[in-house]
């Protein structure tokens, strides 16, 4: 184990549920911290209010929207993700959230015929540009809209950017389309 925090940030869609598992495996969960997908703001506090000299105990940070939360590390953890062919992701993110009746879109993607209504229906309610938004660090792009009538952060320049600057930060940018070949560079 390496003494810097390992910051696991998964892209829904991207093998993310594998490699949380993967690292699970590797770190005791007494030196982990986890984000519960259900309830990122809850996780979000949690880290927050953890005192410094727990925090710094720490070396698995993972889960959606954690690098909003990097600043409590700063320079010292390394960062890992795994992107994906945008299209890929999007088809997944779209045949997932079909079949996932726990998701908060469930109900209302079951009733989109098709993906162009898809499409608009991200777009609507901040699902579209995932990727972006997810590497972006921004908490209030990253989160999207449980109803269609909350505005949704648009993806922007500014968006963008950030998006681009974090991905020059990474340690390790794994492609879910060469999972194993990125798994293997990780480990290198």
């Amino acid at each position: 184990m390496n003494d810097r925090p390992l910051f696991f940030a998964p892209i829904p869609k991207t093998a993310g549920s594998t490699m949380l598992a993967l690292l699970s495996r590797q770190y005791p969960e007494s030196l982990t911290c986890r984000y519960n997908a259900s309830d990122i703001n809850g996780s979000r506090k949690r880290l927050r209010l953890m005192d410094a000299e727990r925090r710094a105990e720490l070396r698995l940070v993972m889960g959606h929207c954690v690098l909003a939360d990097a600043d409590l590390f700063g320079t010292s953890a390394k960062y890992i993700t795994f992107v994906r062919e945008p299209f890929e992701q999007f088809l997944s993110s779209y045949y997932y959230i079909r079949r996932a009746s726990w998701n908060t879109h469930y109900e209302r993607v079951r009733a989109i015929p098709d993906l162009r209504g898809f499409l608009e229906y991200s777009v609507q309610v901040g699902l579209d540009n995932l990727q972006t938004r997810h590497l972006s660090g921004i908490f209030d792009v990253m989160r999207t809209s449980e109803a269609q009538d909350r505005p949704t952060a648009t993806v922007d320049a500014e968006v963008s950017s950030h998006a681009h600057q974090w991905l020059g930060r990474m340690d390790h940018v794994g492609l879910t389309e060469e999972f194993e070949s990125s798994i293997l560079m990780l480990r290198s």
